[in-house]
């Protein structure tokens, strides 16, 4: 009795390791434009993403985690080439944290496996604005107003007549985003909370949870926000991407 459990043992072993043999990786470097040091307690994480769809979060395929980086960090994301589909977009992110705390992201789309070898990326991470209690820098006044702010809109939706969208951002750079399926009986609606930052040029709004962007947004004016999609490029769509600010909302 004891040998034949051995043997399952060693054939279970064996097909770990082939399994393990299978996996490619993105290889990439990651720096950034401010010439500051990171302190020992950094972590650098970087994913690998599937960002086919627009209106659902996107999928993981692989990610590394690194701590105490040293700039330029040089890192290798590990993936399963038989998870890859044909047609679908693959983008990479990162982030680097310092005490639990956001400092650095990606705030533009890094697409990779566009072919079996485009397996290599170079990342620029921005800096993520800090909250400073109440006040608001003149880059999120310029470009949001004065917040707290609030936005609605129906945008599409793949197997529904819309989805019915409330955001609220907070000066604080959180967030609270419902989402209302309209039409459907079960699992009818979702809520999100995270953080939000602006990008360098205050354009591009991203919506953060923990670590994954959930959503981004193409900052038109204080009053008007239009969705981008996963990899935060522009929708052409002649649909409804909008969300507009509600008055009073500040």
């Amino acid at each position: 009795m004891i040998r034949p459990i051995g043997l399952l043992i060693l054939i279970a072993v064996s097909v770990n390791v082939i399994a393990g043999n299978d996996l490619k990786t993105i290889n990439g470097s990651a720096t950034y434009r401010e010439r500051i040091a990171l302190p020992p307690r950094a972590i650098f994480e970087a994913v690998l993403e599937d960002t086919s769809l627009a209106d659902a979060l996107a999928t993981r395929m692989g990610e590394v985690r690194i701590e105490e980086p040293r700039v330029p960090i040089q890192f290798a994301i590990p993936y399963h080439p038989g998870l890859i589909q044909k047609g679908h977009s693959y983008t990479v992110r990162a982030t680097i944290r310092i005490d639990g705390k956001l400092w650095f992201t990606t705030d533009t789309s890094y697409r990779v496996l566009k072919q079996p070898w485009d397996d290599k990326v170079d990342l620029l991470l921005r800096r993520v604005a800090q909250s400073t209690g109440g006040n608001q820098s003149a880059l999120v006044k310029a470009h949001l107003g004065i917040l707290p702010a609030r936005f609605s809109g129906v945008l599409p939706c793949a197997d529904c007549p819309g989805i019915d969208h409330r955001l609220a951002l907070f000066p604080d750079h959180h967030f609270s985003l419902t989402m209302t399926y309209l039409e459907r009986s079960s699992d009818a609606g979702r809520k999100l909370r995270g953080r939000w930052a602006l990008s360098d040029d205050g354009l591009t709004l991203s919506m953060y949870i923990g670590s994954e962007i959930v959503k981004r947004f193409a900052v038109k004016s204080p009053q008007l926000l239009r969705m981008l999609d996963r990899s935060g490029k522009a929708i052409e769509s002649g649909l409804n991407y909008e969300l507009h600010r509600i008055k009073n909302s500040s």
